[in-house]
């Protein structure tokens, strides 16, 4: 039965999975006539496979997290005092400055699929180059806050919070880190012309990933800075 069925579903999935990110795909089955007695050729598909991947990329590494801040949690309703007696206060300050670099970031990089979308090569570098800064504001600041915080006293090795404060955290960054990465290799494609407005799923791919960074930071700053 699935021989016949999935021919008939994908096409509508494939719309509603990847129309947020890539703008219009055009139907699979559709046909451009030629004009004249020309004869049909079949549409290019749009919707990349790397835009899927990332998606469900994206989805596991979101379990992931959500089972370490589940942990964090959990492991703060076993406890009376929380953090433990003794540990330094944990600078909110930064870490909601670090979440004004974050959406900032998200934003720059939107601006640049905008661009890339205008056939605006410059200004698809222009954005990705604030999108690097911004992130590596952000890593900047992480390092300045753990150093800050090892010096007060605060070290995996010392108790429960502190090895969970560091996993959670350090798997953050880790992220961030392989995000700025991404956004190195696609600067460089796009100052060699490798993107155009029809073909730039690279590009949607690791914003995809980029804005699931964003949005982890706001959950971890609730779950670890605030509860």
């Amino acid at each position: 039965m699935a021989h016949w069925i999935w021919p008939v579903l994908w096409p509508g999935l494939r719309q509603g999975l990847c129309r947020p990110f890539v703008g219009k795909v055009p139907d699979t089955n559709a046909v451009i006539t030629g004009g004249g007695g020309g004869g049909a050729s079949r549409r290019p598909l749009t919707a990349s496979k790397n835009v899927i991947g990332m998606l469900v990329f994206v989805a596991s590494e979101f379990m992931l997290f959500m089972s370490l801040i589940s942990a964090f949690y959990f492991a703060r309703l076993g406890h009376e005092t929380w953090p433990p007696s003794g540990q330094p206060r944990l600078p909110l300050a930064i870490a909601l400055f670090d979440m004004v670099l974050l959406f900032a970031s998200s934003y720059t990089f939107r601006r640049a699929v905008h661009r890339i979308r205008a056939g605006d090569y410059r200004g698809l570098q222009t954005w990705l180059f604030w999108t690097l800064w911004l992130g590596a504001g952000f890593l900047t600041l992480q390092g300045i806050e753990w150093w800050r915080q090892i010096a007060f006293g605060l070290r995996m090795s010392q108790n429960l919070f502190g090895a969970m404060f560091y996993v959670i955290i350090g798997m953050h960054a880790l992220h961030v880190m392989i995000a700025l990465a991404a956004v190195v290799l696609v600067w460089r494609r796009a100052s060699l012309r490798r993107y155009s407005p029809r073909a730039h799923a690279q590009v949607v791919a690791w914003q995809i990933f980029w804005n699931f960074v964003v949005f982890m930071w706001p959950v971890i700053f609730l779950v670890v800075y605030v509860l």
